[in-house]
């Protein structure tokens, strides 16, 4: 049963970024075969950089007692439900994901912005609403199955958790810089 329980943690932690890269790949997986060698090696690193940010914050809001796991949990579901729920609700509307390039491309971004979502808010809510659900999910299951102990992994995540929140922030990602996702 515990071996099972294991195996199970395991699956749940890397759910966030199997869940990202199968929208990713519904979405725009002919753009994403076709990509050269330099940007699926850029794809890969912003893979794993995603896999460390949803990973380590879904195991550390899984933990059993503290109140960093609920900071952990907010921060997990509030980022889940913006960062995705906007890349797909922008992709739905623009056809490419809101980022620097995108920003640049539009003359008043956040006026246009505001207005759309003003003029199409029940489209934005079912962009929006799975990703909020489906990371509120994320957190209860680990919390009944992931359930780390108080142990060096637990401080360790603990530890690393403020830097790979921060480090998407500070990592290039435009075509003007190197791509970090493109």
């Amino acid at each position: 049963m515990a071996r099972a329980r294991r195996r199970l943690s395991r699956v749940i932690v890397v759910a966030p970024l199997l869940l990202i890269f199968i929208v990713d790949l519904a979405i725009r997986g002919g753009r994403l075969a076709a990509l050269r060698p330099k940007h699926l090696a850029s794809y890969s690193v912003a893979m794993v950089e995603s896999a460390l940010l949803w990973g380590l914050l879904l195991f550390a809001a899984s933990s059993r007692k503290g109140a960093f796991r609920w900071v952990a949990a907010s921060v997990f579901v509030v980022l889940a439900t913006v960062s995705i729920g906007t890349q797909l609700y922008f992709y739905r509307q623009y056809s490419t994901y809101l980022n620097l390039d995108a920003t640049l491309f539009g003359t008043s971004l956040s006026a246009s912005l505001f207005g759309q979502l003003k003029a199409d808010g029940k489209n934005f809510l079912t962009s929006v609403v799975p990703p909020f659900l489906f990371a509120v999910g994320l957190v209860a299951v680990g919390r009944l199955f992931v359930r780390p102990a108080r142990t060096r992994l637990l401080s360790a995540v603990r530890f690393f958790v403020p830097m790979v929140v921060i480090a998407p922030l500070l990592i290039p990602c435009s075509s003007r810089w190197r791509p970090a996702s493109r």
